[in-house]
């Protein structure tokens, strides 16, 4: 019997955490989109553009920044 349970915690393989990893990283990319849009939003007369739209400008601010 001791065979055969050691057979199966052998062939058992370890859990993948690719989910966590994601779900880890789409939180922190949120967490950054919220805080540049609100830099944004609290500097924005600062800037010396043409607004057009306030969350498309945010956005875009985010993705210069990200780079």
């Amino acid at each position: 019997m001791r065979e055969l349970n050691a057979v199966e915690a052998e062939a058992r393989k370890p859990e993948s955490q690719s989910g966590s990893i994601i779900r880890q990283g789409m939180v922190l990319l949120v967490l950054y989109l919220v805080l540049r849009i609100v830099t944004y939003y609290i500097n924005r007369e600062n800037f010396s553009v043409v607004e057009t739209n306030p969350v498309g400008d945010a956005l875009h601010f985010c993705k210069l920044t990200m780079c």
